[in-house]
């Protein structure tokens, strides 16, 4: 045979064949793709959770506020929103495009929650509390008002939508729901409840990551 005729060979072409019914293979695999969604998932959510319980007792006057957990204060939701990214990318197979909208819509809640915890820990402490009045009565309570509201319905609407398809455990959901309704309410809400709604949260949302891992786990 010619040198011609193996390099148009297939069986002796370095370059790889295409199935002619099927078509090229994925370039990514799909199953490693979601178990990596899952196991990333999964660590920022129990992440989350410790800074969730730090915030929890910084709020309920447990641990005073100290430079550190005002400055960690944030990430707890920065870390939540992927946990719930993840969240999405893994239960979408179940909940279709209604999953997805509800997950964006729980996800804006959290990064306005993420503005109201900058704002709450990284801006009012520093500043008198004629000052911060007079942020609340501007752009800033605005801020908090919206977001707090934006938050509640977002977490309502996605964890409805997830126990609808079924596609998380029951008990770590209505637990992450009903804190998350309590915890958008916390202008309405002693400081003492909101805090151990706080608490609770972070239980709920490392069982959720928990899930997420032991799927990331799981064999094909």
């Amino acid at each position: 045979m010619s040198t011609s005729a193996r390099v148009l060979d297939p069986s002796t072409s370095s370059t790889p064949s295409l199935d002619p019914v099927h078509g090229p293979g994925p370039l990514v695999d799909p199953h490693g793709a979601l178990r990596a969604a899952r196991a990333v998932g999964g660590a920022a959510g129990l992440l989350s959770a410790v800074l969730l319980v730090s915030n929890a007792l910084k709020l309920g006057g447990v641990v005073p506020a100290v430079a550190l957990n005002q400055l960690l204060a944030p990430f707890a939701q920065s870390l939540a929103i992927v946990l719930i990214a993840m969240l999405v990318a893994a239960t979408a197979r179940r909940t279709g495009a209604w999953g997805v909208l509800a997950g964006a819509v729980n996800l804006v809640g959290l990064a306005l929650v993420v503005a109201i915890e900058a704002l709450t820990n990284h801006v009012f402490p520093y500043v008198t509390p004629a000052q911060v009045a007079e942020l609340r009565e501007g752009p800033a309570g605005t801020l908090l008002v919206v977001g707090s509201m934006w938050f509640l319905v977002g977490t309502l609407v996605h964890v409805g939508v997830l126990l609808a398809g079924r596609a998380a455990p029951v008990v770590p959901l209505v637990v992450y729901g009903v804190t998350g309704a309590l915890i958008g309410l916390r202008s309405f809400l002693p400081t003492p409840v909101v805090a151990v709604a706080v608490g609770v949260l972070a239980l709920a949302v490392a069982w959720i990551a928990l899930d997420l891992l032991r799927g990331a786990r799981r064999p094909r």
